[in-house]
Order: C-alpha cells, then structure tokens, then sequence
C-alpha cells in the first residue's frame, strides 16, 4: 500500500441540499440532482397548425351522433347537432364504480385548456361544476367525485379531443385521506398550511401574495412534477363553489398552463380536481377545493435525457428525491409572460375558416 505524498487540500465549505417536507405527511424531500432547468423552449404561436374536425373522432364537431345522448351544452343549437361551444354528455364506460360525464372543453381538436381564452376556460370549469353538482345530487352517494383530465396520448388520453371526465366512486383517495385526518388531530385545514407556505417560500406561480383570489404554486412535496392551484378563501367543496370563485381557479389554472407551455412547450399534463369531503368530526376543519396538476417527461437528468430514478443517497437517507429545484421552477415560470387571450382567440378563428374551407364528407 502506497503512502500518501500529497497533503490533503483543505475542504470547501460544506453546503447542505435543501429539503422540503410535506406539511401533512411529515414526509421529507431532497431537492437535489440537478437543479438547472432545461433551455427555453422558444414557443410561437405561428408554428401552431389547426386541424378541421376529425370524421373519425366520436368528440369533433358533427359526430354528436357517435356519443351517448347529451346532457347540456354551452352554445347554440339543438341537442345532438353541431353549434355547441362546450358539450356534455354520459362516457360509454365510466372508468370507476359510479356514474361518469365527458366534458368536451371546446369544439376545437387541439385546443386543450392552455390554448382557450380566459372566458372559455371558465365556461369549461363551470360546465364541469355542473355536472359535479348533477351527480352529488343524484340518488346514488358515492365516496367522492372529481374531476379528472388526462392531456394527450402520453398523460393517458384515449381520444385526442380536448376532454374532461367527471366521475363518483366509493374509492378512497390517499391524498384527501391525509388531509383529512390532519384536520381531525389538528384542527387545522391543511389547504390553508400548504397556501400559506407556498406564499411565504416564493412557491406562487401566478401571483406572490395571497391576496389574490386564486393561487397556482409549485409543490415541493411530489417527484412527478406537481402543480396546485386553489382559491384563497374556498368554498367547503368545488359543488357549492360561487361561480365568481369557479372563475378566478380557471384563470389561475390557464395562466398556469400557459407559462408552462411558454417555458417547456406543449407538454403533456393530468389534473384532478376533488370536489372535497369533509366527514366526521374533520367536517368543521376539513374545507375547501383545489386542483393537482402533473406535467409529464419535462424535467432532464444531467445527461440531458429522461429519468424517474430515486438516487441512492436520497434512500440511504430515507428520503425521496425532487427532480428539479422547486423554488427555481417558480420563479422562472414567474418570468415567463402568458400569451393574450386575443392570439387564441384569433387563431381559433383561423382554425373555424381553415374548417369551413376543408369541410369534411360525412
């Protein structure tokens, strides 16, 4: 064995990763592996090409006839013909053990929430609002309902139509089960402990202060890149929501989209939205509504490509792992300007004329 001729160099000082812990769970998070995020996507509106309706898919405009028989609709004319801006109707096959609606958010092909304008997208929250309302208040009581999106092929979408689901079962959601008991051994409501941390930590996305009347943040506490959004003061459940709050969680929520959009470019993406519980005694403590958003495939190992992996000193340490730094997500998503609401509103014309002039046989 050698021996060592070198002196050995002085340490530098020793900067410890951040960590985040989940305000409800206790469970605690490493914000390590690499904290850079990737370049900016330059996104251009122009380089965005409208496609007519599609013969084929059951959600397009003039296919009325290949989907089950609609419940209400936004926009005109008569019930199973064209006209409709937003349209709702039973699913074929409900995913879970209760009832299940289809919300066609808009009767463009390719516009998903980011792309509508601010009063289309709250059209479509309060078009799924009611449909919530419709199955709380049927005969049948299930456990929970929700909202459910599933963006594109890659996040799970079956058909590519722009489209929500609205579903009931009696299955437990593990995440509103924390919450839950939270409230009930603390008195607390956890929505407000994770708001008002986010505010404090430079998590807010759309706005920095909580005086705003809705809230999009960055949560530090989930691997799959997770984004809340919530009203600052909400109603028990998304059921019994005013429609001016139903509004402002839409506008946070295309805000949102739209940042992101601008920053990695159209990306695949879920959402779930819980219309709340509260049972029990967590009835007094447990309020209030908000929606989970995922965004999928964005965030780059060090090599540049894809990963998932938990590292092995984040298991030796007993933690799990954040694949980008949080904070600096937030703050660069606070840099990046959301596209007006007149470009898609302009491009949606485009995309009706492209439709017209290229009409498709049926």
């Amino acid at each position: 064995m050698s021996d060592i001729v070198e002196p050995m160099t002085e340490r530098s000082p020793h900067v410890p990763p951040a960590r985040a812990s989940d305000l409800v769970s206790g469970r605690e998070v490493l914000l390590t592996a690499p904290t850079r995020l990737p370049p900016l996507e330059r996104f251009r509106v122009e380089d965005i090409k409208p496609r007519p309706p599609d013969s084929k898919c059951p959600f397009c405009v003039g296919n009325e006839h290949m989907t089950n028989s609609e419940l209400f609709r936004v926009g005109k004319g008569e019930l199973t013909k064209p006209g409709w801006q937003i349209r709702v109707f039973p699913s074929v096959n409900p995913p879970f053990d209760g009832p299940g609606d289809v919300v066609a958010i808009t009767n463009d092909d390719w516009r998903s929430l980011g792309f509508l304008t601010v009063s289309e997208a709250q059209n479509a929250l309060l078009a799924a609002q009611r449909s919530v309302i419709g199955q709380v208040q049927g005969p049948e009581k299930f456990l929970r309902t929700f909202v459910l999106c599933n963006n594109r092929a890659a996040a799970g979408a079956s058909v590519k139509h722009p489209h929500w689901q609205v579903n009931s079962t009696d299955a437990p959601s593990k995440a509103l089960q924390r919450e839950t008991d939270w409230a009930r051994t603390r008195g607390e409501n956890a929505l407000d402990q994770h708001l008002a941390f986010a505010v404090d930590h430079g998590l807010a996305v759309t706005d920095g202060t909580a005086s705003s009347d809705a809230i999009a943040w960055v949560d530090p506490n989930v691997r799959s890149l997770c984004f809340r959004v919530a009203p600052v003061a909400p109603a028990r459940s998304f059921a019994e929501a005013p429609k001016s709050q139903v509004r402002e969680v839409a506008k946070t929520m295309q805000n949102l989209l739209s940042r992101i959009y601008g920053y990695f470019g159209n990306v695949p993406y879920n959402f779930v939205l819980e219309n709340g519980i509260a049972v029990g005694k967590a009835a007094e403590v447990h309020r209030g509504w908000s929606v989970e958003l995922w965004c999928r495939e964005i965030v780059p190992d060090s090599e540049g490509g894809r990963t998932n992996v938990v590292y092995g000193a984040a298991v030796a340490g007993g933690f799990e792992e954040q694949l980008t730094n949080p904070f600096e997500l937030a703050a660069a998503l606070r840099e990046v300007k959301p596209v007006p609401s007149k470009v898609w509103k302009d491009l949606a014309g485009r995309q009706f004329a492209a439709a017209q002039a290229n009409s498709i046989d049926r």
